[in-house]
């Protein structure tokens, strides 16, 4: 059975980030261990039509690692050459596995370290095992009757089929949220008709994404340039706290930029109404996209909000019991990102399972470590996602605080360490106060930020530097150390 120093499950941006300062930090003896046949994470599977980030790009990179962006807001394909350019600058691929399964993690207690079982592979042994599977990485599909009967093509957009030929076919999408927005355009261009079913009008703000000239992609070149530009994006995208966070009441001055838009490019007043939501923006992620609404006023494409029943074998039945039938189902419904932060079963001291511990409302210190398990370490864990910023600048507050957790334990020989549950609590319970006053709780919305409960397990409720305030270093008081 092979051992390793770290077994880091996930290669996304998370784990990739993992590795390298891992690497730097003079521990080289790590597995990367991922379930699809590619590294890459998010931006390896979501290939859909139209795929792209919604943070600028300066911002939406590591702060050690700069590349020449072609435009403000880069496209999938071209963020997926960023991601295979680090991970080959730094020789990931022969650290990594791929196409593997895991079946469980359990921690063996006399010997300090995790057995992890695989699918049809040998188990691993490891000292420390860090999960970097993201908070939006497993598909949610509908809980709708009948779709299982549906005869037609279905895909879920984070599972896209590019062998099927959407040229004069219907189109049905379910789903009007982030990849929505972004692949009903794409479709609407070679489909004969495309059907949008929405249950939840969202918020949407101008996409102000452009290709950059070159005069300004060598202006960019230089350090001082870049680190200028991205500052500047910061510290704009931080101020964005003060209405989501601090002062939702102020969130007027953005619906109202957001209804200019609607305004704007939907000149029918019925279609409008349709499209106008009724919570405060903000309460649900707020979408960008300047070709979202001329899609909509295409003639080949139909906005429906009635219900839907059930899915019938030729197409989608609604509430009314009007049948529409439909070629391909495109599911442009999300992730499940409260209910599998980890995607496997793990069981800690004492045989604590980690689901039974969480039960419906995942919780860790800094979205990081959690009390009964020890060496195991999160990255994008409970409440470490963003609504205001991007999320690489999370994922490399966790990162230092992880690499800082495993040297100080490397280098003082210790067994094993684990936050106390007291001060796991406390955090915790800091966080669901700061979270009370959002526009994420009081903004008159469901969203996938919240669980069943209506606890917001997903995002971090202030400024981002505080987050990294909080993980600057590893504290030892706060943790057990054997």
């Amino acid at each position: 059975m092979k051992e390793y120093h770290c077994v880091i499950v996930g290669t996304g941006f998370s784990g990739i980030c993992a590795a390298i300062k891992l690497q730097q930090a003079g521990y080289p003896d790590f597995l990367m261990l991922e379930r699809d046949a590619e590294l890459g994470g998010t931006w390896w599977k979501n290939t859909y039509p139209g795929a792209a980030v919604d943070v600028v790009s300066r911002l939406y990179s590591f702060s050690f690692e700069d590349y020449d962006w072609s435009r403000l807001y880069a496209l999938q394909a071209e963020i997926l050459d960023y991601t295979n350019r680090i991970i080959d600058k730094y020789d990931l691929r022969s650290k990594a596995r791929t196409a593997i399964t895991i079946q469980s993690a359990r921690y063996l207690e006399d010997e300090g370290k995790w057995l992890i079982e695989l699918q049809d592979q040998e188990p691993l042994k490891t000292r420390f095992l860090i999960n970097a599977t993201g908070g939006l990485s497993q598909a949610q599909l509908p809980d709708i009757p009948g779709i299982a009967d549906f005869q037609g093509k279905t895909c879920h957009t984070a599972q896209w089929d590019h062998s099927t030929d959407y040229t004069n076919r219907v189109v049905g999408v379910i789903g009007t949220g982030a990849s929505a927005v972004q692949v009903v355009p794409e479709l609407a261009k070679k489909a004969r008709r495309v059907l949008v079913f929405q249950r939840t009008a969202h918020w949407i703000l101008p996409r102000p994404d452009r290709v950059l000239s070159r005069i300004e992609r060598w202006l960019l070149s230089w350090k001082i340039v870049h680190r200028m530009v991205r500052l500047r994006h910061y510290v704009g995208n931080e101020l964005r706290v003060l209405l989501l966070s601090k002062f939702p009441s102020l969130l007027f001055i953005f619906s109202r930029m957001a209804s200019r838009h609607l305004r704007r490019q939907v000149p029918d007043a019925q279609l409008r109404h349709q499209l106008t939501p009724n919570f405060t923006i903000g309460c649900k992620r707020v979408l960008v996209s300047s070709d979202y609404y001329p899609a909509l006023c295409s003639d080949n494409v139909t906005l429906v909000t009635q219900p839907i029943s059930h899915i019938a074998p030729q197409g989608v039945v609604l509430d009314n019991q009007q049948q529409l039938p439909v070629d391909v189902l495109v599911l442009a419904t999300g992730f499940d990102a409260t209910g599998k932060v980890v995607p496997y079963p793990v069981a800690g001291r004492d045989g604590k399972k980690l689901s039974d511990y969480w039960g419906d409302t995942p919780h860790a210190y800094c979205g990081s470590t959690v009390p009964g398990f020890p060496n195991f370490l999160l990255l994008m864990g409970p409440n470490t996602g963003t609504g205001h910023t991007s999320v690489i600048y999370f994922i490399e507050s966790s990162v230092r605080y992880l690499v800082d957790a495993i040297d100080r334990a490397s280098r003082g020989q210790w067994k094993s360490f684990e936050v106390r549950e007291d001060v796991e609590r406390e955090y915790n319970r800091w966080l669901q106060k700061k979270l009370k006053r959002t526009v994420w709780q009081v903004g008159g919305c469901k969203s996938w930020y919240l669980n069943k409960q209506g606890i917001n397990t997903t995002l971090y409720p202030d400024f981002s530097f505080i987050f990294r305030y909080h993980t600057r270093k590893f504290q030892e008081k706060l943790h057990k150390i054997e």
